[in-house]
């Protein structure tokens, strides 16, 4: 198989032909075990033939008729997510953009300064906020600047050290905060109490019409697949919105649960 994913929906077809492959780490693991069928991953375009030892390799490829190709090109998910307001080096840092201070609000990225503190030479960013004031912020602090996600960086509005300002927004977005999560849990609670329409579970067919697709699911499109197909599996209101950018597989997601409803008679 070509993913995890991939590998479920062949043991569900396979458990149709009363098939029960064991599920091992590398094809050698089978060579080494006593298990005359097994299944496993890796990126095989083509099965082949061994004669010693006497083995059969049968690709993913073969059994739906068609290559699995085309994998999505995506970056390696890091502990910090994919927040594009994120900034991991100073690599990312442009001189002149606007950049958010946890602590101090919106100055600007003038670049990198070299000063000596306490008889040690270090490295620092300079900032440069309203009425021409400077913050230098040490390198190792880089985790508490933030870019700034606002209007045109060239007309950002700097706030001034000192002043309230930057702690009177924070406080007023908290509180924004609190009241939508009081108002979404209020709906949550009251979508909880009622009763919902729970679709029967196609399993083996839905397995046949995932197997269809020729692409690779990435992890966040597979758990929101999985997330929306539990919840039309669950006797409980459902209201969903799936969000991404053009082209990463939200018509592959609209799909599937599409199946789920016309092969429940509700389309």
């Amino acid at each position: 198989a070509e993913s995890a994913g991939r590998r479920e929906v062949l043991l569900e077809l396979l458990e149709r032909l009363k098939l029960r492959p064991k599920t091992v780490d590398s094809w050698l693991d089978f060579v080494d075990g006593k298990d005359r069928l097994a299944i496993t991953i890796a990126p095989l375009d083509e099965g082949l033939l061994l004669e010693q030892p006497a083995l059969a390799l049968i690709a993913e490829s073969p059994l739906f008729g068609q290559r699995v190709m085309q994998r999505r090109r995506r970056e390696k998910r890091t502990d910090g997510g994919n927040n594009d307001a994120v900034i991991k080096n100073l690599t990312e840092l442009r001189e002149g953009a606007p950049v958010v201070h946890i602590d101090h609000g919106v100055g600007r990225y003038l670049g990198l300064a070299t000063l000596e503190v306490e008889n040690q030479v270090a490295e620092f960013l300079m900032l440069a906020y309203a009425e021409d004031a400077k913050l230098y912020v040490p390198v190792a602090n880089l985790h508490l600047i933030a870019r700034y996600t606002g209007s045109d960086d060239e007309t950002a509005p700097l706030h001034r050290l000192g002043s309230e300002t930057w702690q009177k927004a924070k406080r007023k977005a908290a509180e924004q905060v609190r009241d939508v999560a009081a108002e979404l849990l209020d709906i949550y609670a009251r979508r909880a109490a009622r009763e919902g329409y729970a679709f029967a579970d196609p399993k083996a067919d839905y397995a046949t019409f995932s197997a269809g697709f020729p692409f690779e699911e990435t992890p966040d499109q597979q758990t929101t697949i999985d997330a929306v197909r539990a919840d039309m599996l669950a006797p409980k209101p459902m209201d969903r919105l799936v969000c991404g950018d053009v082209g990463f597989g939200k018509t592959e997601v609209a799909m599937r649960a599409a199946f789920i409803a016309v092969h429940g008679g509700r389309p």
